[in-house]
This record gives C-alpha cells, structure tokens and sequence, in this order.
C-alpha cells in the first residue's frame, strides 16, 4: 500500500478583499473537511518566500504564484502546453508556430486570413 500524502499545511491565494471567488471557496471547504489547516496569502508574500513551503504542503494559486512555489521547491517549471496533442480535434481551429515577423509579412502582403495570435513563451518573473 502507497502511504497517504499527509498535507500538515494548505496556502491558498486570496487578495484578502472582496468575497472569495468559487473555486477557492470549495477548494477551502474541502480542505477544512478534511481537518487540514488553511493559511491564506497575497501574491507578494510567495514572490518575498515568506511561505514556508516543504514536500507536505499544499498551495494553491495562479500560474504566477505556482511557478514561484515550484522555484522556491527546487522543482522545474514544465514549459506551457496550451494546445496538447490530444485535444487539437476540439479546437476547431489550425493551430502552428510562427514568428512575428512572418505574421507581420503576410497581413502587410494580405496572404494571412484573419488569424489569432497569441504568444507561444511567456516570460515570468525570477
């Protein structure tokens, strides 16, 4: 039998105003359920590491806030997949990388129809 994950701490992103959105109110309900500790925090308290974070806590929070607590982990930030292999069929749309200097060539001669482009990196903070 594989041991159970023991989770002594959870830290869940909140701005601290206004009401908590959804998705974090039921994430924090079933945390406590569960008798686990819930400890929110501000965006600038992960970018300061003032969360003391280790193999048996549990955070939850944006892309930005996650590839900080990863950083802090010592664990890899896994480069983004946006449009996996599997779920290109629901796209319904064609999907390929490029450069902005061929985007810009081809609306500027009109060989492009109109396209969506969206940044293939995207740079965070260190």
């Amino acid at each position: 039998m594989i041991d159970p994950i023991m989770i002594t701490t959870a830290f869940l992103q909140y701005s601290g105003s206004g009401p908590m959105r959804h998705e974090e109110s039921l994430l924090e309900a079933g945390l406590r359920q569960r008798g686990i500790p819930v400890r929110f925090y501000t965006i600038k308290r992960i970018h300061r590491r003032q969360l003391p974070l280790d193999a048996d806590t549990f955070i939850a929070g944006d892309m930005d806030a996650m590839h900080t607590a990863m950083r802090q982990l010592d664990i890899t930030v896994p480069e983004p997949d946006d449009y996996p292999a599997s779920l290109r069929a629901f796209l319904h749309r064609r999907v390929w990388t490029s450069t902005l200097g061929e985007i810009e060539q081809a609306l500027d001669t009109g060989s492009a129809p109109p396209t969506f482009i969206k940044p293939g990196t995207v740079r965070t903070r260190v």
